[in-house]
């Protein structure tokens, strides 16, 4: 009997582009905290953080699904390293992720007490968690490349049938 589309190691495909999207779009809306006073940045931060909160929670079912997926494909010569690369990457997505999810919310924190943080401070912490923001894109981008080079250059898919 066929499985059907729907399993498991099916779903990489349609689910790797969420936090592809979510963590190279989140980091922009913190730009306006640079300019604006911390009660006025407040909800761009906390729009951020909603898209970063989805963005771990749909690196880690990437990672998962892309796991699965990568036990059933079928690799044309060559492939296993380029396989490798993308696999080891991708488990660092979802850390990655994480960490700027937690990191916002230590500003959101830091920036909600009083008397409120210096400008300059300010300033100082959001250019550096930005620098993590642009490592991670860095990290996303290897990794979509590395899958992108597998799927269209090499034509892995998941196995089908069951």
């Amino acid at each position: 009997m066929n499985p059907g589309p729907w399993r498991w190691e099916t779903l990489h495909p349609l689910v790797v582009h969420f936090p592809v999207a979510l963590l190279l779009v989140a980091p922009w809306l913190t730009l306006p905290a640079f300019c604006l006073r911390p009660r006025r940045a407040r909800p761009y931060l906390l729009a951020a953080l909603a898209l970063l909160a989805v963005a771990t929670l749909a690196a880690g079912l990437a990672a998962a699904t892309g796991a699965a997926a990568a036990a059933t494909v079928l690799l044309p010569a060559g492939g296993e390293e380029l396989l490798a690369r993308h696999t080891a990457l991708g488990r660092l997505v979802p850390a990655g992720a994480g960490a700027l999810t937690a990191g916002l919310i230590a500003l959101l924190v830091r920036f909600g007490r009083r008397p409120v943080p210096r400008p300059a401070w300010r300033r100082t912490a959001l250019a550096a968690w930005l620098v993590l923001a642009l490592a991670v894109a860095i990290l996303v981008a290897a990794t979509g490349g590395a899958g992108g080079r597998l799927v269209h250059e090499l034509g892995v898919r998941a196995a089908a049938g069951g």
